[in-house]
């Protein structure tokens, strides 16, 4: 197959619903997942990578991508969120499986042995930057070999969800941050377009009926919207969702739809980024042209075959 990508994640429940649609295009044959790497950010390095693991392995029944964990990024694990609760799912991970996991590699030398070796590697990045910056540590230039790395974090001209000016992911790891966005080939999909790309719940809930993990996807369906209230994302009679790291893998899948612009983004302290005449040029999603489209691409998660 054609078209290798390497998913960098943290791990919450957003994550699997755009790892779970990379992973049908993979099934399909139309892309090729060459493996994943988990990142501290929703939840602890160490918690985030056996919690993919299960997702990937038994949950989706992927068997043949290997799943790399952070060496590194162990150190913010105090920063952690657990906005998705411990396991990044609300405790429902080892209800799938109680397996243990082990890492034959660390992530950071897999995502840098395969930038040498790949000259058209996509990278999706839904979490914190610390694996690539790391990447970028050993060997300055390392990520300008990716030919597009799809981020998902930053605000660029509506205020941050966890500072006033800053996104999570930006925030918490601000040096990583900064450099990987002055590296090549860069497109980030902020709160800007996050906030405003929302999905239909009662399609979700119809779609998943029926299927092995219906009661595991409802409960993290609700609970997202339970927290998303919680923290004033939606309103209590909202029946539209706002599931951040999934807009990566529309993107991916129908980059048609995605109104997108370049701009010179500058990285400040603390994970805020702005728009400056003397920042790197990357291309910055603002909008999806076709909601539809994008609610129907997401629901199809739930033919993965289960």
């Amino acid at each position: 197959m054609n078209n290798p990508v390497i998913i960098d994640t943290d791990g919450g429940s957003d994550d699997t619903f755009c790892i779970g649609n990379m992973l049908r295009l993979y099934k399909l044959g139309k892309c090729n997942i060459i493996g994943i790497t988990t990142v501290c950010g929703n939840i602890k390095s160490d918690d985030c990578f056996q919690t993919i693991s299960v997702l990937v392995k038994e949950l989706f029944g992927v068997q043949d991508i290997p799943i790399f964990e952070s060496k590194t990024s162990a150190k913010f694990n105090n920063k952690c969120s657990y906005f998705y609760g411990e396991d990044g799912h609300y405790g429902k991970i080892k209800e799938i499986s109680k397996k243990v996991y082990t890492s034959s590699e660390s992530a950071e030398s897999f995502l840098s042995r395969k930038l040498k070796e790949i000259d058209n590697l996509t990278i999706i990045a839904i979490g914190p930057l610390t694996n690539l910056h790391t990447c970028e540590q050993v060997e300055k230039g390392i990520l300008n070999k990716a030919k597009e790395i799809l981020i998902m974090g930053g605000a660029v001209k509506v205020p941050g969800n966890i500072t006033p000016e800053a996104e999570y992911n930006f925030y918490i790891d601000e040096e990583a941050t900064k450099a990987v966005l002055k590296c090549k080939n860069i497109v980030i999909f902020p709160l800007d377009i996050t906030h405003k790309l929302r999905f239909d719940i009662p399609k979700m809930i119809e779609k998943c009926s029926g299927i092995k993990y219906e009661n595991f996807f409802k409960h993290i369906i609700s609970k997202i919207f339970s927290q998303s209230v919680k923290y004033n994302e939606v309103g209590p009679n909202d029946t539209k969702l706002i599931i951040h790291d999934v807009v990566v893998a529309i993107y991916y899948i129908r980059r048609d739809i995605f109104k997108i612009e370049n701009e010179k983004i500058i990285a400040m302290n603390k994970g805020h980024i702005k728009i400056n005449d003397n920042g790197n040029l990357i291309k910055v999603a603002y909008d999806c042209i076709d909601h539809k489209i994008a609610n129907d691409i997401l629901s199809e998660i739930f033919s993965i075959g289960f």
